[in-house]
C-alpha cells in the first residue's frame, strides 16, 4: 500500500558554532496533494531525522498540515518509519494583528499533543507554534519552538 504522505526537508542552518542539537535537520510530514510541490527525501543508512507533524488546527486552506482527524493515521505512519523520530507537533495560527486570536489554535495543538502522548506513551516534547507576531502566546500555551525570522531579520534587506 502506497503512503499517503510525503516527507519534506527543512535543511539545518549551516552555523558551525551551534550546539549539535540545534543543527539537527527537521523534516515535516504533510499530506500529499495532487500537483503539489512534494518530493520524498532519501535518507542515508542509519540516519534518523527528528520530525514534527504539522497539523492545520486553524482549518485554513492557506495552511499546510494534516487535519485534526487525520493526525492519528499520520502519526502511526510516521512512527512506523525507521528513519524518523517523531518529536512533537507544529502548527501556524491564522494571521491577525491581535496575537490573542492565536490562543485557541495553540491550545488545540497542545491538547492534541497531550492526547497523542497519553495514547502512545511517547514524550512528544516539542510543540512548534508561534511566529514573530504571536510567539508570546505560543510560549504561554506551551511552545518549545517558535519561528521569529521576521523579528530577527526585519530591516536587514539590502544592508
Amino acid at each position: 500500500m502506497a503512503s499517503r504522505y510525503a516527507f519534506l526537508s527543512v535543511e539545518p542552518l549551516p552555523l558551525d558554532d551551534l550546539d549539535d542539537p540545534l543543527r539537527e535537520s527537521i523534516v515535516t510530514l504533510v499530506p500529499l496533494t495532487p500537483g503539489g510541490p512534494r518530493k520524498p527525501i532519501e535518507y542515508a543508512a542509519g540516519l534518523r531525522a527528528a520530525v514534527l507533524l504539522q497539523v492545520n488546527v486553524a482549518d485554513e486552506d492557506t495552511k499546510s498540515g494534516c487535519t485534526k482527524e487525520a493526525l492519528s493515521d499520520l502519526f502511526r505512519e510516521a512512527a512506523a518509519c525507521a528513519n524518523l523520530d517523531v518529536r512533537g507537533l507544529m502548527t501556524m495560527a491564522a494571521y491577525s494583528d491581535d496575537p490573542q486570536t492565536a490562543r485557541p489554535a495553540f491550545a488545540r495543538l497542545r491538547t492534541l499533543r497531550d492526547q497523542l502522548r497519553a495514547r502512545t506513551g511517547l514524550p512528544l516534547a516539542d510543540l512548534s507554534m508561534g511566529m514573530s507576531n504571536d510567539f508570546e502566546v505560543g510560549v504561554e500555551e506551551g511552545a518549545t519552538l517558535v519561528r521569529v525570522g521576521t523579528t530577527l531579520f526585519a530591516g536587514l534587506e539590502g544592508e
